[in-house]
């Protein structure tokens, strides 16, 4: 291997792909978030109306996010 070769390893390219990809894992991170989300205000809405029978209700919501959390 060439000396020149040695200097244009991983310093050459510097920082760069490293924050490269940490954009792509952050934007990773913030869609799944939002997905997350969106799922649980879809489920919340579809859940809307069940509660219309006796003892059917859907508790409050710390009850309601720790029955969603363990699904």
């Amino acid at each position: 291997m060439s000396a020149s070769a040695l200097q244009a390893g991983p310093s050459a390219a510097g920082l760069s792909p490293a924050f490269a990809a940490a954009r792509a894992r952050l934007g990773l991170v913030v869609l799944l978030f939002g997905l997350a989300g969106v799922g649980w205000w879809w489920t919340a809405d579809q859940m809307r109306g069940m509660d219309q029978g006796p003892w059917t209700g859907l508790g409050a919501s710390g009850w309601f996010l720790g029955v969603w959390i363990v699904m």
